[in-house]
């Protein structure tokens, strides 16, 4: 299994790595560095050096109103800090094959090129209609300049949200410098009964307040060689750098004490409440689901599809709009009320690439209660990967140290 997971990745560094900027490029030939970000709507910024020359997004993340001849179109627009258009791009619709179908013509979008967002884009005055589509041709002008807008509007009237980061990275770059150390001084002195306070801290600000964890959209962006801008995004890199870095030589401890999703289904597990019982040759075998989700979602990104990535519920639930997607998240914690983990262990695509990377770890993890017939430690892993004869899977092992409890307690 680790070696389709290394060839898919190998097709995806090939084959997409510059695919999916290719529209960006040749609306911004001079950039050198794309952001994705969340605030204060989905977009796209691009960048050269510090300087922002421009923003792209999808106009149904800015307005509500996309409405066709037949149905919802989905345009893409890049707006530059002069507010001019750089390139408008027809990324889905339902309008009439043969007719309709023509707004997706390069000559068509391309007379939106270069003009400012504040003209009128007047069918048959400022832009060329399409001949018995005219309808079509009016939505589509009218999505791109009431989102572009709206967007220019947003950001580059309001700068406050995009520097957010740069002007706070100082003491998010110590923060996050000092929770990286602490779990690994957690790892090594068998440390355990803060482990609830510093989870706690983590949800708080790695969840709610900076939405500040790896997610595999991260990841799958790094394999097509889009990187998030570096000024902006400092403690994300150290994050995301000491956490694979480190996995080499500690394992998988990102999952057991920096992750925030994970964090909460630690904690909701405290709970009282009567815990399903799996057995250990069952719960080895579906272990295996999130490698086989990890594939799967891999041949659909190869596919140009990121359908199965939206499995993973980080960002709908640590910034939550109510939508299906936020109640998923919800039903995922309900589960880990009587499946500690429940995600962690059976789904989560990042947690199987840091299982995959833990297997090359110098640091392998044991048991070091000698007492004899005591199973503590099997009562008490969340991920249920200790066998009867007290053998861990060191590779599912997020390094949590609860299985050591009898042990660092005897230590303090």
């Amino acid at each position: 299994m680790k070696k389709v997971l290394y060839f898919l990745i190998f097709l995806l560094i090939t084959n997409l790595s510059f695919a999916q900027n290719k529209f960006l490029k040749n609306c911004f030939p001079q950039a050198e560095s794309f952001l994705r970000t969340s605030r204060p709507f989905k977009h796209t910024s691009i960048y050269k050096g510090r300087r922002l020359l421009g923003v792209c997004f999808l106009a149904s993340e800015v307005i509500s109103n996309t409405r066709g001849f037949s149905g919802d179109i989905e345009v893409l627009v890049c707006v530059d800090s002069n507010a001019e258009i750089r390139g408008v791009k027809i990324v889905s619709h339902q309008e009439t094959p043969g007719w309709g179908d023509k707004i997706e013509s390069k000559d068509f979008l391309d007379q939106f090129r270069e003009k400012s967002i504040y003209e009128s884009f007047l069918i048959g005055k400022d832009i060329q209609g399409i001949s018995s589509a005219t309808i079509s041709s009016q939505s589509v002008a009218r999505i791109v300049r009431e989102s572009s807008l709206r967007a220019y509007e947003e950001i580059f009237r309001n700068r406050n949200f995009i520097f957010e980061n740069f002007y706070s990275a100082d003491m998010d770059i110590i923060l996050v410098s000092i929770f990286l150390i602490l779990a690994v001084v957690f790892i090594f002195k068998r440390i355990v009964f803060l482990r609830i306070i510093f989870l706690s801290l983590v949800i708080v600000y790695f969840g709610f307040l900076k939405t500040l964890f790896i997610s595999i959209f991260n990841v799958i962006n790094l394999l097509k060689l889009q990187f998030p801008s570096f000024l902006e995004s400092i403690p994300w890199y150290i994050l995301f750098g000491f956490s694979f870095l480190g996995t080499l030589f500690l394992g998988r401890f990102y999952c057991g004490w920096l992750c925030p999703f994970g964090a909460v289904q630690d904690i909701i597990s405290k709970i009282p409440s009567k815990k399903l019982k799996i057995t250990y040759k069952l719960n080895s075998h579906l272990l295996k689901i999130k490698y086989l989700l990890l594939i799967l979602a891999l041949v659909f990104v190869l596919k140009g599809k990121d359908s199965l990535l939206k499995l993973e519920p980080f960002t709908c639930f640590f910034k939550p709009n109510f939508s299906i997607f936020f109640i998923y998240s919800l039903v995922i914690l309900v589960f880990s009320l009587f499946i500690p983990r429940f995600f962690c262990r059976y789904f989560c695509f990042v947690g199987a690439i840091f299982a995959v990377l833990s297997k090359l770890s110098l640091l392998k993890y044991k048991l070091r209660c000698k007492k004899e017939g005591c199973n503590l430690c099997k009562e008490r892993c969340p991920l249920g990967i200790i066998d009867e004869l007290r053998n861990i899977k060191d590779s599912e092992c997020i390094r949590c140290n609860l299985c050591q409890k009898c042990v660092a307690a005897k230590e303090k």
